[in-house]
């Protein structure tokens, strides 16, 4: 079997893909508190979560955003990476997209990133493309 190499103009191209149910975050909330949110998410996340009226789903949103941003990425959490490196703005009237710093801002480098999220009662889900 032979290996095929990418066109040069796809090369840096790649997805990520995540579902959580809202569940899971929701008992990892409860049983954690404030030691869960806090090294998961950033202040402005938690605050905004916090206004939603199931905070939970926005939480799990967000989650599942990130692990599929470290999906797209293709590190997870490793080489230094963490959770508060990326951050979900969502002003409410435009997209959601990610703010990075750290290990996760310097792998992802100067590539586009789009993020699509999206909830129900048990499920959140997210895509990233990095192009």
């Amino acid at each position: 079997m032979t290996r095929r190499t990418l066109r040069p103009e796809l090369a840096g191209f790649r997805v990520g893909l995540d579902l959580v149910e809202v569940g899971r975050i929701a008992r990892l909330a409860e049983e954690w508190g404030d030691r869960f949110t806090k090294r998961v998410f950033t202040e402005a996340e938690i605050a905004f979560c916090e206004r939603m009226k199931n905070s939970y789903q926005s939480y799990a949103a967000r989650f599942s955003a990130k692990e599929a941003l470290l999906k797209a990425v293709g590190t997870g959490l490793s080489h230094g990476a963490r959770w508060r490196d990326m951050e979900v703005i969502d002003d409410g009237r435009s997209s959601p997209r990610f703010s990075l710093s750290g290990v996760v801002g310097e792998l992802v480098g100067g590539r586009e990133v789009s993020l699509s999220i999206s909830h129900t009662e048990e499920y959140a889900a997210a895509v990233v493309v990095l192009s």
